[in-house]
């Protein structure tokens, strides 16, 4: 038996619907405090697509400020399929938020809904970098298909001089996708 699985095109949306609101309900956060961000292209160092926590640790290392947790909104409203990435922007020294990581969809913008009440933890697993986070949590239709669960992801270092997070001389770069482990957690 095939079990088909539909393909989804999720866009930053425009405003916030009923479906949106079920998912920031269901994470805990404000939709008063959902902005729309454009990229903020850094100066004295190349972020990578994809790796929004470590590009916001090496602002941070530059030019002062503080990270921003919180969740990105996508949504295809044409299959009733609605997400939340968990994310990090840049608070700058004048409290403005930035999102400092570039993304391969090549969207203008994307909805940011801040979360203090969750954070990113640089940390290890087994002697390598690794950064405590979450997951991207999916609801289609009504139906919740992927529950708000803490994941460790585990970063490879290595030496050289190209591209990368260059932590003193260590530059941090993403192993394969089956090195993440992955902890069931609610809500908190």
């Amino acid at each position: 038996m095939t079990v088909h699985v539909p393909k989804f095109n999720p866009q930053s949306p425009k405003k916030i619907d009923k479906t949106l609101q079920a998912l920031i309900e269901y994470l805990g956060v404000e939709a008063k405090n959902a902005i729309h961000l454009k990229y903020f292209r850094p100066e004295g160092f190349e972020p990578e697509y994809d790796y929004c926590h470590f590009n916001v640790w090496c602002q941070l290392r530059r030019l002062g400020g503080e990270p921003q947790p919180g969740w990105v909104l996508a949504q295809d409203k044409q299959k009733s399929f609605a997400e939340a990435i968990f994310h990090a922007v840049w608070r700058n020294p004048d409290g403005r938020l930035l999102d400092v990581t570039p993304r391969r969809d090549n969207e203008k913008r994307l909805l940011f809904v801040p979360d203090n009440a969750r954070s990113i933890v640089l940390t290890s697993y087994e002697g390598m970098p690794a950064i405590h986070t979450y997951d991207n949590v999916r609801i289609l239709g009504n139906s919740l298909m992927t529950p708000l669960t803490e994941i460790t992801v585990v970063m490879q270092a290595t030496f050289h001089s190209g591209r990368g997070y260059g932590l003193g001389e260590v530059v941090i770069s993403p192993l394969a996708l089956g090195e993440v482990q992955h902890e069931a957690a609610g809500p908190t």
